[in-house]
């Protein structure tokens, strides 16, 4: 079992870095949960290096796709027919006709 923090605890200072405007925090704070978390939690891994991507990708950091890559090949480790719909799920909060699935 691992010794990082609790989900809320890591969204919290994402999004403390977010709203402040400090991307670069929010990274590290990624980063770091990253390199607390059991290699076996892939479907935290997957979340926490796309999310990380997503960010890096704001500040133009060529990194950023590495990480989107990481996170779905986590994801394809993880439980057979969990990807398709948490794909789907994601799409959906993306699309504009449906701002309430965000």
């Amino acid at each position: 079992m691992s010794d990082s923090p609790a989900p809320e605890q890591v969204h919290a200072a994402v999004a403390a870095a977010l709203e402040a405007g400090d991307l670069p925090a929010a990274v590290r704070a990624y980063t770091e949960e990253l390199q607390r978390l059991a290699d076996d939690d892939v479907d935290r891994r997957g979340l926490l290096l796309l999310s990380r991507g997503l960010v890096r990708q704001a500040l133009g950091d060529p990194g950023a796709l590495q990480d989107a890559v990481d996170g779905l090949e986590q994801w394809r480790r993880g439980r057979p027919g969990w990807v398709a719909p948490a794909l789907a799920d994601l799409a959906a909060a993306f699309d504009l006709r449906q701002p309430d699935a965000a």
